[in-house]
């Protein structure tokens, strides 16, 4: 064999032995470095359980009673007293559509439907387990309706 097919042998050997030890080496440390990089893998879906609860007056604080109030997920009304509790316990939204919606016809006066949206920051939450249940949000919401205009003809 020549110098120059030692020369070439040794550096097609060098280049092999050299490419096994680099893969081995960065084999070790990807596989050492995954596990604190990444959390472990859960499964789920976050929840939190919600509560709004308050009050439905008409314009002179006068409770207003068969008001519903409804979200995406559950429907309740007011009693006598124009008290109201909603409890969610689906999913994990980040905000809830309520609607105040006049069911009894003009038996205590007609009112004007009205919406609000329920926005929850990450603060309100408490009692999270540090797994997919995020805790629990209580808030008090108290509305007041507007009498419908009757047009008379």
């Amino acid at each position: 064999m020549s110098k120059y097919e030692t020369f070439c042998f040794m550096k097609k050997k060098f280049i092999k032995v050299s490419s096994y030890v680099l893969t081995l080496a960065l084999s070790a440390l990807g596989l050492t470095s995954c596990d604190k990089i990444n959390p472990p893998c859960m499964y789920g879906s976050p929840s939190a359980d919600f509560a709004i609860s308050g009050k439905v007056t008409d314009r002179e604080n006068k409770p207003i009673q068969n008001i519903e109030i409804s979200t995406k997920y559950i429907t309740t009304q007011t009693d006598v007293n124009g008290d109201y509790l909603l409890n969610i316990d689906r999913g994990f939204p980040n905000d809830f559509e309520v609607t105040f919606t006049d069911i009894d016809g003009s038996e205590n006066g007609s009112f004007e439907t009205k919406e609000t949206l329920e926005i929850f920051e990450e603060s309100d939450y408490v009692g999270r387990d540090g797994s997919w249940y995020k805790g629990k949000v209580t808030r008090t919401t108290n509305v007041t309706l507007t009498e419908e205009k009757v047009i008379e003809e």
